[in-house]
C-alpha cells in the first residue's frame, strides 16, 4: 500500500508491504507544484526504491491542504489506475469523533488517534510536532474529545524572526541553561526550554481529565529535539501518523 501524508509543510509519500514500512520519501508542500511536476518527483522516487508503481493497486490520502489533495489524487490515479482512499475524521469504526464540528478535525490528527487507540485500547494523547504543535485526546472509549493547539518550533522562530530586527536565524538546540548568555541562547531557552513546560503543563491538564491510565505519544519532524522531555512519553514515533493511515485504509478497503 502507498500512503501520502500531505502536510502544510512536506508531502511525505511512504510504501507499506503489509505492514513494514518498507521506505519514505518528502516532497515540499508548495501549492503551485503543477500535477506534472509532482508526478516526475514522485517516479523519481519511485526508481531509487527500485519500486514499480504499476504493480501497486492500493493508495491512500491523508490531507490538510486542500489544493495539494486534489492534484494527488489525480496522479495516484494516473500510477496505479485507481482512485485513493480519501482518510476523513470518523472513517475507522473504533475511533469515533465527538467534537461538535468533525471536519474541522485535521485528517492527519485522527489518524493519529487510530493508530494511538488501537495500539493501546486505552485513553490517549498524541503530541504531533509538526508546523503546529498539536495535542489530540482519545477517551477510553475511542473517542477524540478534542485537540489543543499551539504554533510548532519552527512556526515560532519564524514568526520571531518575521517581526523582530537583528536576530540572527538559529538551529533547534536544546540550550544547557535556561539563562541565556547571548541572543542565541536567548532565543533556544525562550522557545525551545518554554515549550518544554508548554508540552508538560497540556499533557498533565489532559491527563487528568482523562484519566490516570492515559498514554502519551509523541510524533512529528520535530519530537526528538526536545529530548529532557522523553520520560514524558510511552512511545516517540514519527512514523505514526504512516501507521495510522494504513491502519484507516485498511479497514475502510
Amino acid at each position: 500500500m502507498i500512503v501520502a501524508d500531505i502536510g502544510n509543510s512536506d508531502i511525505v509519500i511512504a510504501y507499506f508491504d503489509n505492514e513494514k514500512l518498507s521506505f519514505q520519501f518528502r516532497i515540499n508542500s508548495y501549492k503551485k507544484i503543477s500535477e506534472i511536476e509532482l508526478s516526475v518527483k514522485i517516479k523519481d522516487n519511485f526508481l531509487l526504491n527500485n519500486f514499480k508503481s504499476e504493480s501497486q493497486q492500493v493508495s491512500a490520502i491523508c490531507s490538510v491542504v486542500p489544493e495539494l489533495e486534489k492534484k494527488m489524487q489525480t496522479v495516484f490515479v494516473q500510477l496505479f489506475k485507481k482512485e485513493a482512499i480519501l482518510i476523513k475524521p470518523g472513517m475507522h469504526s473504533a475511533v469515533k469523533v465527538k467534537i461538535e464540528k468533525q471536519e474541522e478535525l485535521g485528517s492527519d490528527l485522527y489518524a493519529n488517534a487510530v493508530y494511538a487507540f488501537l495500539k493501546y485500547h486505552k485513553p490517549c494523547v498524541i503530541v504531533d510536532f509538526g508546523t503546529a504543535l498539536s495535542f489530540t485526546a482519545v477517551s477510553a472509549n475511542g473517542n477524540v474529545e478534542g485537540v489543543a493547539i499551539a504554533p510548532g518550533l519552527k512556526t515560532a522562530v519564524k514568526a520571531l524572526f518575521a517581526n523582530t530586527a537583528q536576530l540572527p536565524e538559529i538551529k533547534l538546540e536544546l540550550p544547557e541553561t535556561a539563562i541565556g548568555k547571548d541572543t542565541i541562547t536567548a532565543i533556544r531557552s525562550g522557545i525551545l526550554i518554554g515549550y518544554e513546560g508548554l508540552v508538560k503543563n497540556l499533557i498533565y491538564r489532559m491527563k487528568e481529565e482523562l484519566g490516570a491510565e492515559t498514554v502519551v505519544l509523541a510524533t512529528g519532524g520535530l519530537s526528538l529535539v526536545l529530548h529532557s522531555l522523553k520520560n514524558e512519553f510511552n512511545e516517540i514515533n514519527r512514523d505514526l501518523t504512516l501507521q495510522g493511515i494504513r491502519m484507516i485504509a485498511e479497514a475502510y478497503r
